[in-house]
C-alpha cells in the first residue's frame, strides 16, 4: 500500500475544540476580505473532515499537516486560510515572482510576510494554459522549519491553470510530506456560476468581481504517505553542486525515491481530484 487515510470511529465528542495555534488574525482577515471581493458566498464541504484534523491535534499534539490544493484559481490559497484558519496556522508557499510590486504583494504586507515562503516557479510552456517549473528541494528547506515550529504549510499540487481542469501534479506536496513527516490535507476550491475561475490577471479580476461565483471549499480525508527518506535527493544534489560524482549506489537510491514521490503524487493528485466534478479533474478524471 502506496499510502494510508486516517481512520476513526470515535463521537465528534471534540467537535468543538480550537488548536493551540491558529493562523494570525491580520492574515484571516485578509482572506476574508478577497474572498468577499470575488465571491458571492463562501461554504466548506467536508466539514467532517476539518473536525477529524481537530481530533487529530488534540490526541496527537505532535501531529503535522501540508495542505495541497487544486489550484484552478488565485482563490485557493485564501479559501485555505478561511477554512484552516482557526485551526492551523498556515505558511503559504507562493512563487517567489509575486513578491515585489504585484496585487498579491498587498496581501503579502497586511497579512504579514513572514506567513509566506516564496518557491522558485520560472515558467515553462506548456499546452493548455499550463504554466510549469522545475522541482527545487532548496526551495521546502525554510518550508520544513517552518513546519518544526508548529506551521502548517499549503502548496499547491501544480501550477495554476488556466484551462479549468487539473494540470500534471508536481512532486513537491510528497516531498515536503516525507520531509516533515506530515499527513497530507488534500483541497480543492470549486467556483460555480462566476464569470472567472482562475481570477489570474487584471481582466480575469475584473469579470470575478463583475459576476461573482459561488465558491466551494472541500477538505478530504488525511493522508498518511508511506515512509520514505528523501535525504538521498538533498545529499546527492549537494554533491553535484560541489561538482563531486555521486556514487553507482548514490545514484540508484535517489533514482528510487524520485519515483516513489512520482507515484505518491499521483495519488495525492487523484485524492485532490475526486473533490472535483468531473468536468474539472482534467487526466486525473479517467
Amino acid at each position: 500500500m502506496e499510502f494510508e487515510r486516517f481512520e476513526e470511529n470515535k463521537p465528534a465528542e471534540n467537535a468543538d475544540h480550537k488548536a493551540k495555534t491558529c493562523t494570525p488574525e491580520s492574515l484571516r482577515k485578509g482572506a476574508d476580505k478577497i474572498i468577499d471581493m470575488f465571491s458571492k458566498n463562501f461554504t466548506v464541504a467536508g466539514v467532517e473532515n476539518l473536525e477529524m484534523i481537530r481530533r487529530m491535534q488534540l490526541e496527537q499534539p505532535d501531529n503535522r499537516f501540508v495542505i495541497t490544493a487544486s489550484h484552478l484559481s488565485n482563490l485557493d490559497g485564501p479559501a485555505a486560510i478561511k477554512a484552516f484558519g482557526e485551526d492551523l496556522d498556515l505558511q503559504m508557499a507562493v512563487s517567489s515572482q509575486l513578491f515585489g510590486f504585484t496585487p498579491q504583494e498587498l496581501l503579502f504586507r497586511a497579512g504579514g510576510k513572514e506567513n509566506f515562503t516564496g518557491v522558485e516557479h520560472k515558467k515553462i510552456k506548456g499546452g493548455h494554459g499550463e504554466t510549469r517549473g522545475a522541482f527545487n528541494p532548496n526551495d521546502f528547506i525554510a518550508l520544513a522549519e517552518k513546519s518544526s515550529q508548529g506551521k502548517t504549510p499549503w502548496i499547491a499540487i501544480s501550477g495554476l491553470s488556466m484551462s479549468g481542469e487539473m494540470l500534471k501534479a508536481k512532486i513537491g506536496p510528497a516531498y515536503l510530506a516525507q520531509k516533515t513527516h506530515s499527513y497530507i490535507i488534500p483541497s480543492a476550491l470549486e467556483m460555480k456560476g462566476g464569470g472567472s475561475i482562475s481570477v489570474e490577471g487584471l481582466g480575469e479580476m475584473a469579470k470575478a468581481v463583475t459576476k461573482k461565483a459561488e465558491a466551494i471549499y472541500h477538505v478530504g480525508t488525511p493522508i498518511k504517505l508511506e515512509p520514505v527518506d528523501v535525504k538521498i535527493i538533498e545529499d546527492v544534489l549537494a554533491k553535484r553542486k560541489r561538482r563531486e560524482k555521486p556514487t553507482k549506489e548514490e545514484l540508484a537510491e535517489f533514482s528510487r525515491v524520485v519515483e516513489v514521490l512520482r507515484v505518491q503524487t499521483e495519488q495525492i493528485a487523484k485524492a485532490v481530484s475526486t473533490l472535483l466534478p468531473e468536468k474539472m479533474r482534467g487526466k486525473y478524471g479517467a
